[in-house]
């Protein structure tokens, strides 16, 4: 529901780096315990900025994603490299990348009238009220702490979704948005 194009099943959630799938390319963003992050909604925001922007940068290549899925050791950046001929692009670039699109998707949302509290979850899908059994008996997801730390580490204002002039700068996306309500 935080991405700029919600309820996508080609986009990343933090429950694939719960239950351990992790891309070759992602190794360095996996937490040391994982068992640790999964009730920390504040620690939630981080991931999900990465693996958001890992998604995005990944289909605009126009590969396809179910790849990814059944193959997490693909040397996609090593093919990246090889078709591009882009031999020094890291993973921090195109982490970068992807938090361009991801932005951009954003800002199209925001210039379109679409504020941050105009995408919401299902009360039952957020454990309210919570399961009496099963693997989640007892567990209320905390979205607004998730949502919070996703726009804190995005830089992006929690009210109005409008990304700060910095981080558009950093992006080098100012010239691209300027009509932002």
């Amino acid at each position: 529901m935080l991405d700029p194009t919600p309820g996508r099943h080609t986009q990343g959630a933090v429950g694939f780096i719960e239950h351990g799938w992790f891309e070759k390319e992602l190794e360095q963003y996996k937490p040391d315990e994982l068992a640790a992050v999964r009730y920390n909604y504040e620690s939630k925001g981080k991931m999900l900025a990465d693996l958001n922007n890992w998604f995005h940068m990944f289909t605009s290549t126009g590969m396809c994603m179910f790849t990814k899925f059944l193959q997490t050791d693909y040397p996609f950046m090593e093919a990246l490299r090889e078709v591009t001929g882009w031999y020094t692009f890291d993973v921090n670039e195109a982490l970068t990348v992807g938090e361009r699109i991801n932005t951009l998707r954003h800002c199209f949302n925001i210039r379109e009238g679409l504020k941050p509290d105009d995408f919401k979850l299902p009360k039952r899908l957020m454990g309210i009220p919570p399961f009496a059994s099963g693997p989640t008996a007892g567990v209320t997801l905390d979205i607004e702490t998730v949502k919070k730390s996703y726009f804190q580490v995005l830089d992006w204002d929690i009210t109005t979704g409008k990304p700060s002039k910095e981080k558009l700068a950093a992006l080098n996306l100012s010239s691209f948005v300027t009509d932002l309500p």
